[in-house]
C-alpha cells in the first residue's frame, strides 16, 4: 500500500513515463525511476533488490545515467539518505557534491548534483 502511494505521489510530480524494471537473467534486480526536467535528470529512484547488491549493477545503472546526462549537457540530481554512507560514497565517486541548501537538508535525506564539468572516471 505504502508503494502504491509512493508511486502515484511520484508520477503526479514527475509523470510515469520513467519508471523502468531491470532484468538479470529474466530475474527482477533493480527499479529506475528518471525524470527529464528542463533544468535537470531527476534520479527519483535507484533501488538493487537485495540478492543483486554489491555485484555492481547500481554502479553501472548510475554511469549510464550519467552518460546520458553528459550527453545533453544536463546536470543530474537526487535525494538520498543522510545515513546512507554507501550510496553517498557512490555518488560522490561518480561526481555528485551535496547542494548546501538547507531547505533540502532536513535531516532524513540530502540533495545531491552532479554536472557536466563535475565527471569523474569511476
Amino acid at each position: 500500500m505504502q508503494e502504491q502511494a509512493q508511486r502515484s505521489q511520484w508520477s503526479q510530480r514527475w509523470g510515469s513515463g520513467g519508471e523502468s524494471v531491470v532484468e538479470v537473467d529474466g530475474v527482477p534486480a533493480a527499479r529506475v525511476w528518471v525524470a527529464w526536467t528542463p533544468s535537470a535528470l531527476r534520479i527519483v529512484e535507484l533501488s538493487v533488490a537485495p540478492a543483486f547488491r554489491g555485484q555492481g549493477l547500481g554502479s553501472r545503472l548510475l554511469a549510464d545515467l550519467c552518460s546520458a546526462a553528459d550527453t545533453a549537457g544536463q546536470t543530474m540530481e537526487l535525494a538520498v539518505d543522510a545515513e546512507n554512507t554507501v550510496a553517498r560514497h557512490l555518488y560522490e565517486s561518480l561526481g555528485f557534491r551535496t547542494w548546501n541548501n538547507p531547505v533540502h537538508q532536513n535531516g532524513f535525506s540530502l540533495t545531491m548534483k552532479r554536472t557536466p564539468e563535475e565527471t569523474t572516471t569511476p
